[in-house]
């Protein structure tokens, strides 16, 4: 299965060294014969890594097997750089690696074909799909109830817990002058969900209750109070005081 070179014994020599070892800490369990192919889950294919011998292994992989295989180990690599969990502590890579991953993972074009196929496939011969059907009334609002609940504190502090260090990635880089015309475009007129209704005088003064009641703000560099949307959009970094 592996091509033998010099990276097929480096591989090697990191497995033997962690077979013989006891780790404390934290570790990653690393398949000797990754599952992608056809690797089991019996412990005699299993070994314990650090981040970052973990890391290097998937990237010696990459280089000891050829054609679609080598597709599956860049993909693994790439994916072991990127995903980062509550229980996970992954090796950062450099600038470098990360890129070569990057673009060495892009998806032949007779395998997109496929996969498309294979997708519409599954779609129109699996009964179990969602495939033109609709949602009743009574689940529409039972997932209304559902959305509309109260986030418990357990909840709100794992998915805060899960998003930090993580930002968009396309944060900071303002949208192109074409780009808002098609935003605009898209919600303009009828094609906005609330076009020709308008809030009633219960929905106006329960907003403006929430609002005086949100807990206020003082920019520092204008020294204005305000509530917290407001202070986003009109002060702090954004406040016009600031190039005085």
């Amino acid at each position: 299965m592996f091509i033998q070179n010099k990276y097929n014994n480096w591989y090697y020599q990191i497995i033997q060294r962690a077979s013989n070892r006891l780790l404390e800490g934290y570790v990653e369990k690393h398949h000797i014969i990754p599952k992608s192919l056809n690797g089991s889950d019996d412990p005699s294919n299993l070994v314990t890594l650090t981040a970052r011998e973990h890391f290097i292994c998937h990237l010696l992989l990459t280089k000891m097997v050829v054609g679609q295989q080598r597709y599956k180990m860049i993909k693994a690599a790439k994916m072991l750089s990127n995903v980062i969990g509550p229980r996970q502590c992954r090796y950062k890579v450099t600038n470098r690696v990360y890129s070569i991953l990057k673009e060495n993972v892009e998806v032949p074009v007779q395998t997109r074909i496929k996969m498309s196929k294979a997708q519409k496939t599954r779609f129109l011969n699996n009964t179990g799909t969602f495939l033109n059907k609709t949602h009743s009334e009574e689940t529409r609002k039972k997932m209304s109830i559902s959305a509309s609940k109260p986030k418990s504190i357990a909840w709100k502090e794992s998915a805060s817990k899960n998003r930090k260090g993580k930002t968009a990635p396309n944060k900071g880089i303002p949208h192109s002058a074409k780009t808002k015309q098609k935003i605009s475009n898209a919600v303009m007129g009828e094609k906005n969900g609330f076009f020709g209704k308008h809030h009633s005088e219960e929905q106006r003064e329960k907003k403006r209750q929430e609002k005086l009641a949100a807990p206020k703000k003082i920019c520092y560099y204008c020294n204005k109070e305000t509530d917290p949307m407001n202070y986003s959009r009109w002060h702090g970094d954004k406040c016009k005081m600031r190039k005085i």
